[in-house]
């Protein structure tokens, strides 16, 4: 039995197709933005429109349509690109395209759907700041990015002082006897006489009328 040949079970490869970007981009805005080789492979133009259908894994079925069809995505022109409004079908099926990218590779299939030609948009979905290649159909607005929120400041009023810490209450000390902070001076207790027996025998009460007594 013969063997085939190497040679005999190889197929040339289309270099020019397979080195094009033939895609779609989601962007910020919830566009989908077709790059220009996918513009000039399924010949869009502002006369056409596209009908899209959606697979079960998030992968898109699409076909070219006339402009107007009620049943297809019109098609809009943003400098040399085109792109349909897709934020409803995103949001409706729950496609996080904020916070990742996503990225539909467009192949041509040989299936046909109602008569036209069917295209297979094969997503691929990568973190947001994952720039694998350069995408030309996003616009300085749509890269922008959402801001880091600052850590929230102290809850202090705008344009008001942080409020003082109350000082201690200060007692008066009695004069010329320092007292320790913190403490309270002791009550000043009368003396007891009885305490200081010279001290109360010097201090006789003078009757009215002695001072006059003891002068003459």
């Amino acid at each position: 039995m013969a063997t085939k040949s190497f040679l005999s079970q190889l197929t040339p490869l289309d270099a020019q197709r397979l080195q094009k970007s033939v895609k779609a981009t989601v962007q910020n805005s919830g566009r989908l933005t077709f790059a220009m080789d996918a513009v000039n492979d399924m010949k869009l133009t502002e006369d056409k429109s596209i009908i899209i259908l959606a697979a079960g894994n998030g992968d898109l079925g699409a076909v070219i349509s006339v402009k107007g069809d009620p049943e297809a995505f019109a098609l809009k022109k943003c400098g040399t690109y085109f792109y349909v409004s897709f934020k409803n079908y995103l949001q409706q099926a729950g496609v996080d395209y904020k916070s990742q990218r996503i990225i539909y590779d467009i192949t041509e299939l040989d299936e046909k759907y109602k008569g036209r030609t069917l295209y297979k948009f094969e997503r691929r979905i990568l973190p947001k700041g994952d720039k694998e290649e350069s995408d030309p159909t996003e616009t300085a607005e749509e890269k922008q990015e959402t801001p880091p929120v600052a850590p929230e400041a102290a809850s202090t009023p705008s344009g008001d002082e942080p409020p003082a810490s109350a000082a201690p209450e200060t007692v008066n000390a009695p004069e010329g006897v320092p007292t320790p902070a913190g403490e309270t001076p002791a009550e000043k207790v009368p003396d007891d006489p009885h305490e200081h027996p010279a001290e109360s025998e010097g201090a006789l009460a003078v009757e009215p009328g002695a001072e006059g007594e003891t002068a003459r």
